[in-house]
């Protein structure tokens, strides 16, 4: 079945001065069709699950419970893995019909204990067994990596975790990392979520939250219209790309894009139902002679869009911006990011910084019909508010910055339903 997603492109000028370069900010807004409950797709996921030392008592058994809860929730014909990790990972049931309830509450159950972590090797085996129904049409796979601390054995540096997160997500697997308590390493989660195509959850109260955010997995992924997406975009000769970020559902600053002759490949979240994507950029544009010019061409799926500019040598026409959306969804994006280095840190200089483009936005006379003509703009400004006065009051604990951390990336969710 095939879904069309509106996607609109912003220019924050529509005219630009005539012989100089300058900068256009752009953003991109994804709106996938709200579908009819009746459309599923098939899940195909794995389980990773962290029993290390550290997840004795309440945590391992909580993770046990609603592992089981999770795999209630599947159709017969799904697809369900168990994999364990401490000192080594292990293959605890192979992919199997989530229909084999016995199977499946046995291999849960007889996860016990161990000594370290060995996040990387859970990861692998976890991707391992995904990826023998990864392949089938209407199939959506997910691996969900559970954990509450470090990596401390196998393979424990970041750019390890980041490129097989990269051959996960170009096998079409999208990845969910959770983490518990305190102690997890919030960056390495975020990273490793962010490059498999999926999204990073900090879990305060487990009898709480871990169950309510696998009935939202489950949720996303009977609702996934397109796997694996890739936006393609083409500037205009000359121009190249100096900002970029993600904003919903999971603010992060992209890396510039990478491309040659002026045509870029985007990698962004799977289309869900429902579910907005918000991209914005940052262009440096060239020199020109007066007249209308492509600025850039944007192809997702079966959606085409062009962005034009006039070089103009008026001034009454090129100084002023034609919609400031774009700048103060990138500015703000900026600040965030800006502010959560700050948290992560504890460097209140940093976060001083953040706190610069936020009085220069917030003095924008627009921002009040900026805000009301695009609720992720002030989506957004709330959630660095909020942060900026937490930070406000002084030493906060690790728990309270992994929950800062949080609400500056899920931006717009309600505090009811940031399952911490």
């Amino acid at each position: 079945m095939a879904f069309s997603s509106v996607m609109k492109c912003t220019a924050n000028r529509s005219h630009v001065k005539a012989n100089a370069g300058g900068v256009v900010f752009v953003s991109i807004d994804f709106t996938p069709p709200q579908v009819a409950t009746t459309y599923r797709q098939n899940m195909n996921i794995s389980l990773a699950v962290d029993c290390s030392g550290s997840m004795s008592g309440s945590k391992l058994t909580k993770a046990k419970e609603s592992a089981l809860a999770l795999s209630q929730q599947l159709s017969p014909n799904d697809i369900i893995s168990v994999v364990s990790f401490e000192s080594h990972a292990k293959v605890r049931l192979k992919a199997t019909k989530a229909s084999d309830h016995a199977a499946v509450q046995g291999a849960i159950e007889k996860i016990e204990l161990g000594g370290g972590t060995n996040m990387h090797g859970g990861l692998e085996l976890s991707y391992k067994e995904t990826l023998k129904n990864s392949g089938s049409d209407g199939t959506v796979s997910r691996v969900l990596l559970l954990t509450d601390g470090q990596p401390t054995e196998g393979k424990t540096n970041d750019n390890d975790f980041v490129k097989l997160a990269q051959k996960i997500r170009d096998d079409g697997i999208t990845i969910t990392t959770l983490g518990i308590g305190s102690d997890y390493n919030d960056a390495l989660l975020t990273k490793i979520a962010q490059t498999g195509g999926g999204l990073w959850y900090h879990i305060r109260d487990l009898s709480k939250d871990l169950g309510e955010i696998f009935k939202e997995q489950i949720t996303q992924m009977a609702g996934t219209l397109v796997r694996n997406p890739v936006l393609k975009m083409l500037l205009m000769p000359g121009a190249e790309f100096s900002q970029a970020f993600a904003v919903k559902p999971m603010l992060t600053q992209l890396p510039n894009p990478i491309g040659g002759n002026n045509q870029y490949q985007i990698p962004i979240k799977d289309l869900i139902s429902g579910q907005e994507q918000n991209l914005v950029f940052k262009i440096r544009f060239p020199s020109r002679q007066p007249g209308l010019y492509r600025l850039l061409h944007t192809e997702l799926q079966n959606t085409a869009q062009d962005l034009t500019v006039t070089y103009t040598v008026d001034p009454k026409l090129y100084e002023p911006e034609s919609d400031p959306y774009p700048r103060a969804l990138l500015r703000l994006s900026e600040a965030t990011v800006v502010m959560r280095n700050g948290i992560a840190s504890n460097d209140q200089t940093v976060a001083r910084n953040a706190d610069t483009i936020l009085r220069e936005i917030t003095a924008d006379g627009n921002l009040a019909t900026v805000v009301k003509k695009n609720p992720v703009v002030g989506d957004v400004l709330a959630a660095l508010q909020g942060t900026k006065l937490k930070m406000s009051k002084g030493p906060i604990s690790e728990s309270d910055k992994k929950q800062m951390m949080q609400e500056s990336t899920f931006i717009g969710k309600k505090k009811t339903d940031m399952r911490g």
